[in-house]
């Protein structure tokens, strides 16, 4: 999964900022792809099925969920993938964007990279051995940290819905923080948390599995976790690709305090 996901970072870094991307709307002009998304996702899934196959592991016992209109059946070994978290930083030359890949072993969450090649920032955890950062050269252990909320940022990735309840949502937490931000990767804003840069993410239009996947296992195992709009642990299922996921992604002790005060 690190291998693939570098090949994906090497496709991004010779198109970031270079032009001639390709870039089509799959809805409409804020919901778009180009040629890097398509490119580092083929790359992904082509690097990750010859490491398996290379170990004997039959084709058919391998799948992939891919933003970018891949869904084969439910295999034994998932594989959950966003090329580009990020499309639109990336196709505007902000450097706010990474590669996102999770590994499902029999319908259970197992291991994730997330990858940010600008940076050549590595977040990566596997399932009961910890989250981990790998910047520079060194590797960092991921444990988030009981911050008071003000002393923390607030990232709120919430696209184009900024609606009224949204609006009302922020009203109610940002006395608590120094600011609001929406920088639009949610994966990069749910592993900051991790990385205690961040005290809290917020995603109010539910994010999909492809964006989570990686980012609840790194925050998970640093500590930290993802839990609905109830408070209740997010549960990814990859039989229901389809499905949105609401999100808050903080220190379990501040989940409580943060749905009081939105629901005060």
């Amino acid at each position: 999964m690190k291998e693939a996901a570098l090949a994906a970072g090497e496709i991004q870094k010779k198109y970031f900022r270079k032009g001639k991307l390709n870039i089509r709307s799959k809805t409409d002009h804020q919901n778009i792809i180009t040629i890097a998304d398509c490119e580092s996702q083929d790359a992904i899934k082509q690097t990750i099925l010859k490491a398996l196959i290379g170990t004997g592991i039959p084709t058919q016992d391998i799948g992939f969920i891919g933003e970018e209109d891949l869904n084969t059946p439910v295999a034994k070994h998932m594989f959950v993938i966003d090329p580009i978290d990020g499309t639109s930083n990336f196709a505007s030359g902000l450097d706010y964007f990474c590669s996102s890949i999770a590994y499902f072993n029999d319908g259970a969450l197992t291991a994730g990279v997330i990858y940010r090649p600008i940076l050549n920032d590595m977040y990566f955890a596997e399932l009961g051995k910890g989250s981990y950062l790998l910047r520079n050269g060194k590797e960092t252990k991921l444990q988030i940290l009981d911050f008071e909320s003000k002393n923390q940022l607030i990232i709120s990735n919430l696209w184009k819905t900024f609606h009224e309840r949204t609006i009302d949502i922020v009203d109610k937490l940002l006395p608590n923080y120094r600011g609001a931000r929406i920088l639009g990767a949610i994966a990069l804003d749910i592993v900051l948390v991790a990385e205690n840069s961040v005290g809290l993410t917020i995603g109010d239009v539910g994010p999909w599995i492809w964006d989570l996947a990686a980012a609840q296992l790194i925050i998970k195992e640093a500590g930290g976790g993802l839990h609905d709009w109830n408070g209740e642990p997010i549960q990814l299922d990859v039989s229901q690709i389809m499905i949105q996921y609401p999100v808050l992604a903080c220190h379990p002790s501040r989940v409580s305090k943060i749905l009081t005060a939105i629901h005060d």
